[in-house]
C-alpha cells in the first residue's frame, strides 16, 4: 500500500511539473506575441503620422534642404524659393521611449507624439538626405529580447 502512494504521488507530481512547465511555456510566447504586436501597431502609426506630416511640409515648403542629426533628434531644414528656411524636429526621449515631430522653436511645438510600450528601449536616430529621398532610421530594442525593432521612414523629397 505504501509503495502505491510512493508511486501514485511521483505520478501526480510529475503531471502537475509537465502541466506548469506548458502553462510557462505558452505565457512566453504569448507576451512575445503581444509585445510583437503593439510594437507594429505603433509603428505603423508612427511611420503614418511623421510622414503625414512631412509630405504636408514639404507641399508647403517646397523640399527638404538638409537634415542634421545628433542622435537624440534630427533637425530637418525646408528650403523655400523667396522666403525663409523654416525647420522642424523629429526627437526621442529615451528615458520615456517617446518620439515626437516638432516645429523647431525652442519649446519645440509638438506637432505628432507618440510613447511606445514600456518594454522598448530608443537608443538612437539618423537620417540624411539620398538622391530625391530623405530617410530617418529610430533605432531601438525590445529590453526583453534581443529583437531590434528599428523604425524606418523614407520619403521622397520633391
Amino acid at each position: 500500500m505504501t509503495v502505491e502512494i510512493i508511486i501514485a504521488s511521483v505520478i501526480a507530481f510529475s503531471i502537475a511539473f509537465f502541466l506548469m512547465e506548458i502553462t510557462m511555456k505558452l505565457v512566453d510566447v504569448t507576451d512575445n506575441e503581444y509585445a510583437d504586436t503593439n510594437f507594429m501597431t505603433d509603428k505603423a502609426l508612427i511611420m503614418t503620422n511623421i510622414r503625414k506630416n512631412l509630405k504636408k511640409d514639404i507641399a508647403e515648403y517646397e523640399k527638404i534642404d538638409s537634415i542634421k542629426c545628433n542622435g537624440n533628434y534630427c533637425e530637418i531644414y525646408f528650403d523655400r524659393s523667396g522666403g525663409p528656411t523654416e525647420a522642424r524636429r523629429i526627437v526621442i526621449d529615451n528615458e520615456n521611449s517617446i518620439i515626437k515631430y516638432t516645429d523647431n522653436m525652442a519649446n519645440g511645438t509638438v506637432i505628432y507624439s507618440k510613447t511606445l510600450d514600456s518594454g522598448i528601449k530608443i537608443n538612437s536616430l539618423t537620417g540624411g538626405i539620398s538622391g530625391s529621398y530623405a530617410y530617418f532610421q529610430i533605432k531601438s530594442e525590445n529590453i526583453f529580447s534581443d529583437d531590434d525593432y528599428n523604425i524606418n521612414i523614407v520619403i521622397y523629397n520633391g
